[in-house]
């Protein structure tokens, strides 16, 4: 069985951003509503923690290239 692909910061942004659209202006019957919130929260944890991890990487590389100069 393949394994899922881990989709890219842009696609979770991308579809954070259409569950955001959706909870704003649709009258959403309760049970939908609860699942898209559900569904945006975790994308939104997907994309701090993407967002962390690239963070991250800056920072490793700010500190290579400060050792390259001592």
């Amino acid at each position: 069985m393949p394994t899922k692909k881990k989709a890219s910061f842009e696609e979770n942004y991308r579809a954070l951003e259409q569950a955001i659209a959706s909870l704003e202006g649709a009258d959403l019957p309760l049970e939908e509503a609860l699942s898209t919130y559900a569904k945006a929260a975790a994308l939104l944890s997907d994309c701090y923690g993407q967002l962390k991890a690239a963070r991250q990487t800056v920072e490793e590389i700010k500190l290579e290239g400060m050792d390259d100069e001592l």
